[in-house]
């Protein structure tokens, strides 16, 4: 059995995105992110798994990357993208949009859910903290979230 702390409570982002093809969320929405981290591992020299405030700087990184922006899934097929002057556009079925380019995050992933944002926050944390157990949580909403790792 091994140690592990939980950051949960205090990490949230607010952004807007879609989902290709769905009927209701292929509209442009939004929600309030919360982000929870688990890190499990052996204790070090002065008996933590790892410092809180690491973990809380770690996640805070991340956060502010996607805070107040438009998530869009640069890797989606059912995309096309176009940056030119300060603007980005993107459309799918039928649709057309131009946000400033500095509005936007474009994330390295097929479709922005919950599922893949709490994959893409494991990925970025394990490359921090190499040699422990990440586990992350994502919610939508207080009832409903998803989670990756362990």
């Amino acid at each position: 059995m091994s140690y592990r702390i939980i950051v949960d409570g205090i990490h949230k982002f607010s952004s807007a995105h879609f989902i290709i093809g769905h009927d209701k969320c292929g509209r442009i929405h939004g929600h309030n992110f919360h982000v929870a981290v688990e890190i499990s591992g052996p204790l070090d020299g002065h008996y933590f798994v790892m410092d809180f405030m690491d973990v809380k700087e770690a996640i805070k990184a991340e956060v502010d990357k996607l805070d107040h922006r438009v998530l869009i899934p640069r890797d989606s097929k059912e995309l096309a993208l176009e940056e030119s002057g300060g603007s980005l556009e993107f459309s799918y079925s039928g649709k057309r949009y131009v946000v400033p380019r500095e509005d936007a995050c474009l994330l390295p992933l097929p479709a922005i859910t919950s599922e893949l944002l709490a994959k893409h926050f494991h990925d970025a944390l394990s490359q921090k903290f190499i040699g422990y157990k990440v586990k992350v949580r994502i919610g939508e909403t207080s009832s409903s979230f998803a989670e990756y790792g362990g």
